[in-house]
């Protein structure tokens, strides 16, 4: 049966409301990559080139930050001589955040403390076009690295999905008369109806694709931190296992769908209406059998809104649902040489 529809606006509101929603999903997430992974890794290669000096601490202090979780920030202040001129230096990694990942924070707060409480000096690197620019460890730590790139990249992703999808609700056109549905949209003109199995497969594959690119070198470059025994790094690995989930799924998705293949709809009459006849065939992309039945549901559902503003909800009742055997009946080969299977149902509810 064809479904009432809620009102325009109810759909355009809800479509306007996830694509600002996926909108901001996918700003925080370039953002996360812009101002957070990026600027690391363009100060990686340039430290490259810097040269190396003896800073001798002068202060050092670990700070703390209490929330959902704790995170660690080393702070060291160092004087160092470059070209024979004094200058002074405050920054400890090529990271300036506070994190938990690993133990670096800490390990490094420790290291420099010993040096200011010993005396002796630590190595460091100054850049030589800018003598006070400097910096004590100016290798990229690939486990945080990781972390701020994969996140990054899956709010951008999640929420670019989020956004385009909810972009061409908009663009879908929506019914003006509740009598006649089936002009106002177009996926509802056409005799056979495709089934939106290709347009879903494709979704799912890009989506694999995207997520597994983004998270898959997540391992390598974290490793060399676990070896070093920072074993909290290991918590990466959560996704490219979740990739792998998704593989599965897609994979599981394309043999669901050779198996079956396209189950175009024919209706007739084309549309069905309320109190008369339902009917049509489908055709299926499997060998005939007699012990295979193919149920097919056909059901009445009335979609309405109910509330206002946040208490908006859309209900979606059936009101009368009929489960009947499909009786089978032979067409044409298939282009795979398997045999077509027809499938055609007569159905009338009120």
């Amino acid at each position: 049966m064809i479904p009432i529809p809620p009102s325009t606006h109810s759909q355009q509101g809800r479509s306007i409301i996830g694509f600002l929603f996926g909108l901001i999903f996918a700003a925080a997430g370039f953002g996360f990559i812009t101002f957070l992974a990026l600027p690391d890794l363009t100060d990686w290669q340039q430290m490259k080139s810097w040269q190396p000096a003896k800073m001798v601490v002068t202060s050092t202090r670990l700070e703390s930050h209490s929330g959902d979780s704790t995170t660690y920030e080393a702070h060291a202040t160092y004087r160092y001589h470059f070209n024979n001129q004094l200058f002074h230096g405050q920054r400890v990694g090529i990271s300036t955040e506070a994190d938990n990942i690993g133990s670096w924070q800490q390990q490094t707060y420790k290291r420099l403390r010993d040096a200011e409480q010993r005396g002796y000096t630590v190595n460091g690197w100054v850049n030589p076009a800018q003598p006070n620019e400097s910096v004590i460890d100016r290798e990229i730590r690939w486990g945080l690295m990781a972390l701020k790139g994969i996140l990054g990249g899956i709010f951008a992703l999640v929420g670019s999905v989020v956004a385009i999808a909810s972009l061409s609700r908009t663009k879908t056109k929506t019914t003006q008369s509740s009598t006649t549905p089936w002009i106002g949209n177009p996926k509802w003109q056409s005799n056979p109806i495709r089934s939106s199995a290709v347009s879903q497969l494709k979704g799912i594959w890009l989506f694999t694709i995207l997520w597994n690119a983004i998270s898959m070198p997540a391992p390598f470059l974290a490793f060399d931190e676990f070896m070093a025994g920072d074993y909290a790094v290991a918590f990466v690995l959560l996704f490219p296992i979740v990739g792998a989930g998704f593989l599965y799924f897609a994979i599981k998705k394309s043999l669901e769908w050779h198996r079956f293949g396209p189950t175009p709809l024919t209706l007739s009459p084309m549309p069905g209406s309320l109190g008369g006849k339902v009917a049509g065939h489908i055709d299926i992309n499997l060998p005939y059998s007699e012990s295979r039945g193919i149920e097919i549901t056909l059901k009445c559902i009335h979609t309405y809104t109910s509330g206002s503003g946040k208490n908006r909800t859309t209900h979606n009742d059936t009101l009368r649902g009929v489960a009947i055997f499909a009786e089978a009946c032979f067409g044409h080969p298939s282009p795979s040489k398997r045999q077509i299977l027809n499938a055609t149902v007569y159905a009338y509810g009120a």
